[in-house]
Formats: structure tokens, sequence, C-alpha cells
């Protein structure tokens, strides 16, 4: 058979089904493909099929294929080792990360949902600066692909920011402004929106006492550049726990969401000092013994009659 004969059979397609979410095309040269609607080929391959177009539709198979390294949702690996999200290649400060926990088969759902939520954002600034921040202070993401941080306030649950209104803190409180009037420039370090930090940065914050707040990325405003970015800018967070000294930060991050991504270590506020149990011995009395000790003690009775 002669290469213009086969390349005509790759080209052919022999017989296509069309469900749902799957493509699946056997081409006259007998191979066939499955490709599903993760890949960002999916919606040209239908167009393709439809039309009964054999060679666009292979074209659009191996650069689906090429990208079918590894893939999960949106989140794919093509054999470049690039990373990409819905068929783009993410920032590059969550490159080496991702590519880290896939190489150690660690589970990414929590982060496959934080990218969901993450590009959701308009701010390409927050986009950029956010997964770093998470990084670099090691706060965690949880199973819907949010984040968790801390917040100073006031001993009366309130905000302590001078630039807006006292608001309600208490454990349960979604607390939310309008994003219009936050501050979205991360170069103007102090200014308005709902402020979250790391742990360290909390009492530069002057409050009275330390919560846990859950963000959704797609509400962060700005990361303000001061500070070696210890603390952001939100338009939406809930309060999820109130932090007393000496809470372990492992056993608050389990207790807030079923199931974090640690993107670094978990650390506690202050570690209490562990107690060391004291072992008690049990002394074995011979029945001599035995007979003496309650001899004493029937002599102890009858004297206090």
């Amino acid at each position: 058979m002669s290469s213009k004969d086969s390349a005509l059979l790759s080209n052919t397609i022999a017989s296509a089904v069309a469900q749902k979410n799957v493509l699946t095309i056997r081409f006259k040269d007998g191979k066939t493909f499955s490709i599903d609607n993760s890949q960002p080929t999916f919606k040209k391959l239908k167009v393709a099929l439809k039309a009964k177009n054999g060679v666009a539709a292979r074209k659009l198979i191996n650069a689906a294929e090429s990208i079918r390294v590894w893939a999960v949702g949106k989140l794919t690996i093509d054999k470049s080792d690039n990373v990409l999200y819905d068929g783009q290649i993410v920032d590059p400060k969550m490159h080496t990360r991702i590519l880290q926990m896939v190489r150690e088969n660690a589970d990414v759902t929590n982060l496959v949902h934080f990218l969901d939520n993450l590009y959701k954002n308009p701010s390409v600034e927050a986009i950029s600066d956010l997964y770093e921040f998470l990084i670099t202070n090691e706060l965690p993401i949880t199973e819907d692909g949010c984040f968790l941080a801390f917040k100073s306030i006031g001993s009366d649950y309130k905000s302590m920011s001078s630039r807006g209104p006292k608001l309600d803190n208490h454990v349960g409180k979604i607390v939310k402004m309008n994003r219009a009037d936050c501050q979205l420039d991360r170069n103007e370090t102090c200014s308005t929106g709902l402020h979250f930090c790391r742990h360290s940065y909390v009492s530069v914050m002057g409050g009275s006492r330390t919560i846990l707040v859950k963000i959704n990325p797609k509400d962060v405003t700005s990361i303000p550049t001061d500070y070696n970015q210890s603390k952001g800018r939100c338009c939406e967070y809930k309060v999820v726990a109130e932090l007393k000294e000496g809470t372990d930060l492992s056993k608050v991050f389990k207790k807030a969401t079923t199931k974090t991504t640690q993107l670094s270590r978990n650390r506690s506020v202050k570690p209490a000092e562990k107690k060391v149990a004291k072992k008690t011995v049990k002394k074995v009395l011979t029945p001599e013994q035995k007979e003496k000790k309650n001899a004493s003690a029937r002599a102890r009775r009858a004297a206090k009659r």
C-alpha cells in the first residue's frame, strides 16, 4: 500500500458514535479513538464529524491525544510537561507544584476545584498572586476549592477596619461587601476590602480575637505587595472558627472542612506542652501481707466505733 493510500485510510472515517460527553471515532486504517468533553478540541471535533471531514477530525484527535498524558476535569498535562487548565497554560507559579503533586500521585481533586473557582475571578493579578500567597503562608485548600485564612477582630466580634462599617464576625456568619467597593490595586497596600492574613500577621492587625475564615478564590480582589504577601483583600468570606491560644491549627483545619490539601505543612498557634502521664505500678501482695493489711483496716474501723 502506498503512503498516499495509507494517508487516505487514516483520514477517512469508518464510523462515529456521538454521546453527550464522549465521541468515539474509528478510521478506515483500523484505529479507534475516544475523546471526552474535558478536551478543548471536543466541540470542534463534533463539528468536523457532522461535516464528515475526516482530515480535520484526525488533526483534532491528534491534538487531543497530545494532551492526554494526564487529565482530571479541566486540568491536563501534555507530553512536554505543560500544565493546562481548560486548554490554557496555567500561571507559572502553579506549574511546578501541580507537576510535583501529579508525580507523587497525590489527590489533586481539591486543587482542580480550586482552579475552577480561581479562574472565575475577573482580576488577572489576583489569579496570578493568590496561589503563591497560599504556598508562602502555608494555607490549605478545602474540598470545595476554597481556602482557609486568618483574621483579627475586636472583642465585640466586630471588624476593625477604619475604612468601612463594623461588621459582625461571629462563627457561622457570611461577611460580604460589594466587589466594586474593594481596592483592586495590589500596590495600594492599605485600602478598602475585607482583610485576611497568614497567622503570624494577626498580631500586626492588633485585634482581641482571632478567627479562621473560608474564602472562595473568585472573591479575592487583591494581594497587597507589602509585608511579603502576608495579607489579602476579598469581597466575601465565611467565619468558620474562633481560635484560642494554644490551638492546634491542623485540628482546626480538619474540623473546619472534611478534607484539605495542605500546600506546605501544618503548624500550631502555640504548641501546648505534652503532659506525660505517670505510670502507676500496682504492687502485688502475698497472702500474709494481705491478711496483715486487712487486720489493720479492721482495727481502724473498730477504733472509730
